[in-house]
């Protein structure tokens, strides 16, 4: 191992194995500091990123009732170079940084409980517009696709606490989150299409079901329990065949067979004697078949003539209030 590297990722390497006693190096954290900032300088997002944590650190302890002569500067430094690191792009140091500033928000709003907000602020350790910085940073995560990110912004957006209510970015980020297949989330977008979540996102029957299945396909017990009470519940179901075919409940074809069945298939005997049958069975045949392939391909291309029929037969395809 070369004992003094020049190349940015060689000394992050070093650092790294000084700050953990890797490689029979021993542990120790101010030769870890030296070459995380040697690698920092240079640009590296990953040492940046080591040295905004080690510098955390330090400010942890401090926290924790130890030294806190340097705390200030060590909180100025772990944000700067935090915020180097996330600004390219760097998903664990922008969660890092959203975190950071969410202590923040917490920590404003004690120090206003307590009428010393003033004083602390004129100490400088305070990052400016926590809360600003925090959806900021969460946001380009979940543009990344992070999980993580995606669910706090439902969560802070839900909780309207640091930030505004906001339902309509709620239920967009919970839908990014869910449709990578987290199961909390598709529990928690099931629930806001039952109304768990206030009024301002409209209640639908057939996406708090879509979304509870997808839950309970999981293991969920809970979304298990929930699906039971929806589906009890009474009202027209799901097209949960067509919905498992096409990946979607919002799309066109989905949107002309709940047509046909509302406004048509409904007005007849036979066919809510129809409707009734389809929904007895068909969430199980999803539920025992809608992963496999061959399942999907045996469908879509029945129900693609049937939607063709339909639509030829002027039933549109664009979405209406269904609950």
């Amino acid at each position: 191992m070369n004992e003094n590297p020049t190349d940015a990722k060689e000394q992050y390497e070093l650092g790294n194995n000084y700050d953990s006693g890797l490689n029979g190096l021993p542990e120790d954290r101010e030769k870890a500091f030296y070459w995380y900032k040697k690698a920092a300088e240079q640009g590296l997002a990953d040492a940046q990123q080591a040295l905004g944590d080690w510098y955390g650190g330090a400010v942890y302890r401090a926290e924790q009732g130890g030294d806190q002569t340097t705390m200030v500067d060590d909180k100025k430094n772990m944000v700067f170079w935090l915020t180097k690191a996330a600004e390219q792009g760097l998903v664990d140091a922008q969660l890092n940084l959203a975190n950071r500033c969410e202590e923040e928000c917490e920590l404003i709003e004690e120090f206003k409980r307590m009428g010393v907000y003033e004083e602390v602020c004129k100490k400088g350790i305070l990052i400016d517009e926590p809360a600003e910085k925090m959806v900021f940073w969460l946001t380009k995560a979940a543009e990344q696709g992070d999980v993580t990110a995606q669910t706090d912004l439902f969560v802070h957006y839900k909780q309207g606490k640091f930030v505004p209510r906001n339902a309509e970015k709620m239920v967009f980020w919970l839908t990014k989150a869910a449709e990578q297949g987290d199961e909390l989330a598709q529990d928690d977008l099931g629930r806001c299409y039952m109304g768990e979540f206030g009024q301002d996102v409209p209640k639908d029957k057939e996406k708090a079901v879509f979304w509870l299945t997808k839950a309970a396909e999981q293991g969920s017990e809970i979304s298990e329990r929930r699906l039971a009470s929806v589906r009890g519940g009474g009202g027209g179901g799901g097209c949960y065949i067509a919905t498992c075919v096409y990946g979607s409940y919002d799309c066109p074809q989905v949107w002309t067979l709940r047509r046909y069945r509302d406004h048509w298939l409904s007005m007849s005997w036979f066919g809510r004697r129809f409707i009734q049958i389809y929904y007895a069975v068909s969430p199980t045949v999803v539920r025992l078949f809608g992963g496999k392939n061959w399942f999907n391909g045996l469908c879509k291309p029945v129900i693609d003539n049937i939607v063709r029929k339909l639509q030829s037969s002027g039933i549109d395809g664009s979405p209406y209030s269904d609950v």
